[in-house]
């Protein structure tokens, strides 16, 4: 029995070079969470 409704999709392999989104993610990470999270244990190391 055949299902009309379902329809298998084959997607590329990931790439996050395609990935626009990637881009923004690697930015956050080195230019606003790295810096931050440093930053914050650098003050914890004080106390």
């Amino acid at each position: 029995m055949q299902k009309n409704w379902l329809r298998m999709e084959f997607l590329p392999a990931y790439s996050p070079d395609f990935n626009p989104i990637e881009r923004l993610w690697r930015w956050m990470k080195t230019e606003y969470i790295l810096p931050t999270v440093n930053f914050l244990v650098l003050d914890l190391a004080k106390m």
